[in-house]
Parts: C-alpha cells; sequence; structure tokens
C-alpha cells in the first residue's frame, strides 16, 4: 500500500495546518518505522515549496525527529496574517444545509485547534449556529452544560429527525399506494362488467334477409340531415344543388344543350329561346309550282 494515498503531501503553500499535519504524519510514522526511517521517509510526504525547503537542511536537522519537528513548525506556523482569518472563519462558523452535525463538530474542532477561545465559545456556536429545525427541537429541554453533552444531544436529535421524516415519507407512499389500488380495482371492475355484458349477448347466426334490413335501417339513422337554419338557401347556379358554392361546383366546365355555352346544366339555362316566326317548307312539285299559298296575280 502507498502510504502517501493515505496521508496528503505537504505542500508549504501556507493554506494547510501544519501542526495538525505534523500530529497526523507523527502517528502514522510511529506505526511502521523507528526514528531513522522516520527521518527517511519525511521528504516523500513534502511536494513544491515544502521540498525545496527540505532541501536546504543541513544533515543535522535531517538525521534528528525533533531537530525536524522544530525546524518544520518554526518554518511553516501560521502566521499573524492567516490567524486572523481563521479566528474570522471561526467567528462565521455555521452549519450548512446538507451538512450533519458530526461534520459541522469536526469543521469546528479543526478551525479552533490553534486558538484557545475556551469551551464557553464552542457552547455558543453549537447553540446559536446549528440548523434552525435542530435549534426548535433542542429549546424543549435544558441546553447541555458541557461540549460533549451537547454534541451528544444534537447527533441523537437529528438521528430522531431523520427517522421521522422517514415514517412520513413511507406513510405518504403507502397512502399513494392504497388510492392507486382502489383505482386500479374499480378499473379492473368495470372491464370485467363490460365482458360480461358481452359474454350474455346471443350469438346465434341470423337469417340472411334481417341483416340486410338493418344495414338500411342504420343507413338511414345515420343519415346526417343538416339543421334547417344551416341550409343553403340560394342554390348553386350552376346545377341547382345547395351543399356547395359556384365556384366549386363539378359541372363548372358542361356545356349547355339550350344555349350551347360552358359553365351550367341545361335545367339551370336563364337565356331566352329566340322564338323565330314559323315559315313553311317550300317544296317544289314536279310541274314546277310550289304548294305555296297562292299569290294572286
Amino acid at each position: 500500500m502507498d502510504p502517501t494515498k493515505i496521508l496528503a503531501k505537504f505542500k508549504g503553500d501556507f493554506t494547510e495546518n501544519p501542526s495538525r499535519w505534523w500530529k497526523l504524519f507523527e502517528n502514522f510514522g510511529s506505526l511502521y518505522w523507528d526514528e531513522s526511517k522516520f527521518c527517511n521517509a519525511f521528504p516523500l510526504f513534502l511536494e513544491e515549496n515544502a521540498q525545496i525547503w527540505y532541501n536546504r537542511l543541513s544533515e543535522d536537522v535531517t538525521k534528528s525527529r525533533n531537530n525536524l519537528k522544530c525546524e518544520f513548525l518554526k518554518k511553516y506556523e501560521f502566521s499573524s496574517g492567516q490567524n486572523f482569518q481563521t479566528s474570522t472563519e471561526l467567528i462565521n462558523i455555521s452549519q450548512r444545509e446538507e451538512e450533519s452535525v458530526s461534520e459541522y463538530i469536526n469543521r469546528l474542532h479543526v478551525l479552533s485547534e490553534n486558538h484557545n477561545y475556551g469551551e464557553q465559545f464552542t457552547l455558543w456556536k453549537l447553540r446559536n449556529e446549528c440548523k434552525p429545525e435542530l435549534m426548535r427541537q433542542m429549546a424543549f429541554g435544558k441546553w447541555p452544560e458541557t461540549v460533549a453533552e451537547a454534541e451528544n444531544r444534537l447527533r441523537s436529535v437529528e438521528a430522531t429527525s431523520k427517522c421521522l421524516q422517514e415514517e412520513d415519507q413511507k406513510r405518504m407512499q403507502d397512502n399513494i399506494v392504497t388510492k392507486l389500488q382502489l383505482e386500479i380495482e374499480k378499473m379492473l371492475q368495470q372491464i370485467s362488467a363490460v365482458n360480461s355484458k358481452s359474454l350474455q349477448q346471443p350469438t346465434a347466426s341470423p337469417t340472411m334477409v334481417e341483416p340486410l334490413i338493418d344495414d338500411r335501417k342504420a343507413k338511414v339513422q345515420h343519415r346526417i340531415r343538416t339543421p334547417r337554419r344551416q341550409r343553403r338557401r340560394n342554390p348553386c347556379y350552376r346545377c341547382g344543388e345547395c351543399d356547395h358554392i359556384p365556384s366549386q361546383c363539378r359541372f363548372i366546365r358542361i356545356k349547355c344543350n339550350k344555349c350551347k355555352s360552358i359553365g351550367h346544366k341545361a335545367k339551370m339555362c336563364r337565356s331566352k329561346q329566340n322564338k323565330f316566326s314559323a315559315q313553311p317548307t317550300k317544296f317544289i312539285s314536279a310541274t314546277g309550282l310550289s304548294n305555296t299559298k297562292k299569290q294572286q296575280i
């Protein structure tokens, strides 16, 4: 197993807590190495600026564990500006929405390692900077006097609230499932009733004359007639029907037999016939005389 994957390397960019990192490295090294191996493994956990700083050290410092600790903390101990930054973060710290109580407590302890604000400060932060839901539940009883009691009580309150929320969600899901089951049962009953009615109907084949009569009756019944108000009063002047307009008539290119014009039928023709005077047909007989009226000579 690579030990660098368990413990993060120290960069030396003044964004880390050197005392906390040294404690973790010292506890990790005491499990596997003696003092000489500890000193030899120390540069493997450094990178960037910290590696450059280690290369400038003398052999007397790199061979002893205590000298390494003193030089390391002297070099990378928090400055006054960084102390001010951490103090402001500690004063403005509050529990986030997606953060649990244990995560909030660990973050509070990490920021308060290098500051001696006392136990009352941590109690005040636990009492006033937690989630409002937890604070409402904590207000029912007496507030604990020590930090450990406050942490345990906050954890228990959070666990109970989670259990209650899960139970409420289960109840809601059960209610929805029961409602859906009732609706499904009603639908199945309706379907079964329809199927039973269809099965109860007679299935005897009728005679050949009855279906023809039924079809004629159905055609007469289903014949759709337009109401009197919706009928067209002005029929088409091309064909005389009332179910369309003249521009959509199918006899728009037909030729009239009376007036010989195109665009209407003979029954709808409006042209007046020329009434010519009836003239007798001339007939010439064999004698060369016509059989018309006798002209007076």
